[in-house]
């Protein structure tokens, strides 16, 4: 009976970590490949890619045309990845489920979760390269100040709590 509850129990967990990596793998290939190129506050947070946040706009323009001329690719990816999530649900549907089929399933999907962040990195990182010393420091002094710059004039965290009805001050510096 206590075995029944903790494979019970290992399932729900492996099933919530499951949601969570999909739903930010997801979440950070949209956000690269959406026009919404405002969508938070921070940079460096959530992928390498959200400096291009604080490039010049000719170079978000080459980051963007970059990612869409990779678009078949990514389109395959999570084509992929989609059938290894179906494939993860029929693991887990079988009647004698073992800890290494779960293994295996999670790491293929993982596996392909990896594949889509390394392409977007090297994307970023031949960008990054063919960018003269100017521009670079440029970007890295814009994304020093990206975040304060935003607290300050209360552009971000403001309109996004507004738009939520809640009323948010951002943090004070110290």
């Amino acid at each position: 009976m206590m075995s029944k509850l903790q494979g019970k129990t290992f399932t729900i967990i492996l099933l919530l970590s499951l949601a969570v990596n999909l739903f930010f793998a997801g979440f950070i290939v949209s956000r690269i490949m959406s026009h919404d190129r405002h969508s938070g506050c921070k940079i460096g947070h959530s992928s390498p890619a959200t400096i291009t946040r604080v490039y010049p706009e000719d170079e978000k323009r080459a980051f963007r045309k970059a990612m869409r001329e990779e678009r078949r690719y990514f389109r395959d990816l999570r084509s992929l990845n989609k059938q290894q999530r179906f494939n993860f649900l029929n693991v887990l549907a079988k009647e004698d489920l073992t800890r290494e089929d779960l293994q295996l399933a999670l790491s293929k999907i993982e596996a392909g979760q990896q594949v889509i962040k390394q392409k977007v990195e090297n994307i970023l990182i031949d960008q990054l390269l063919e960018m003269d010393f100017a521009t670079r420091q440029k970007i890295v002094e814009d994304a020093k100040n990206y975040r304060h710059d935003h607290h300050r004039k209360n552009k971000c965290d403001k309109d996004k709590h507004r738009k939520s009805g809640h009323d948010h001050q951002p943090p004070k510096e110290p």
